[in-house]
């Protein structure tokens, strides 16, 4: 499998002007009622949601300590799949 480039500014700005973010977001949203979706968990929502507590409340992030070691994987936890656009 090949990886694909990111785009450019100036790539990502054409391909912005050429979608119709109003019909993306119905079919959206008709799929999440039919049941047609499923969640994706990814390291970057996690990352995310720790900057957030990092901003909000930074001696959140203190107490921890620098030798906490990140738990490994929950056994019989399913790996997230990565959609393809």
């Amino acid at each position: 499998m090949s990886k694909k480039k990111p785009l450019s500014a100036a790539e990502r700005v054409a391909f912005e002007a050429n979608q119709d973010f109003e019909a993306l977001l119905v079919q959206s949203a008709r799929e999440m009622g039919a049941g047609k979706t499923r969640k994706v968990y990814t390291s970057v929502v996690a990352a995310k949601t720790l900057i957030a507590i990092a901003e909000k409340m930074p001696e959140a992030l203190r107490a921890v300590g620098l030798d906490y070691k990140v738990p490994r994987r929950v056994a019989g936890r399913a790996k997230a799949k990565q959609i393809k656009v």
